[in-house]
């Protein structure tokens, strides 16, 4: 197997701080896979090394180096000091201007305790509606960009039909 130096540019970032990312070697039958977890919410992603094009080191607006991986079926991701960033995907019905440009899986914990703050009399039908739309977006690119949400999704489908009603 050829080395990458792709993957020396990721374990470095990883581990060169106190980061809240774990980068694994993938199983013993396939040493090219890896495993990027975030210790927030033990959220993973894997992938293999040949399938990555480019790491490109950048930096925030406040100046925080974090890293872009650009991978050869043209998904990308962010790695931050803690975090996995991907694009969240849009939906029918929602405006693009609404989503942020990048989301994070901790991100769906936030919306869900904003939906089970709201007492009954409180709701409103279209910030309700907007934040599943919201939810399902973010829910959408994690998937795309390879964490498994079964979870997340099984709570949608308990607490809102997804034909709009809650």
């Amino acid at each position: 197997m050829k080395f990458n130096p792709s993957i020396k540019k990721i374990k470095a970032f990883v581990g060169s701080q106190d980061s809240g990312l774990l980068m694994k070697n993938g199983s013993s039958k396939d040493s090219s896979l890896f495993s990027l977890m975030q210790v927030s919410d033990q959220k993973s992603i894997q992938f293999a090394g040949d399938e990555i094009e480019d790491v490109i080191t950048r930096q925030d607006s406040e100046g925080n180096d974090f890293l872009q991986l650009n991978f050869l079926c043209g998904k990308k991701i962010l790695l931050t000091q803690n975090l996995i960033g991907f694009k969240p995907i849009e939906i029918p019905g929602m405006e693009s201007s609404s989503l942020p440009k990048v989301v994070t899986t901790p991100d769906l914990l936030s919306i869900i305790e904003i939906l089970e703050e709201q007492q009954p009399a409180d709701v409103d039908y279209d910030d309700t509606k907007h934040l599943r739309q919201v939810y399902i977006s973010i829910l959408a690119g994690a998937k795309e960009a390879g964490f498994t949400i079964e979870n997340e999704m099984y709570w949608l489908s308990q607490n809102y039909d997804l034909a709009g009603t809650a």
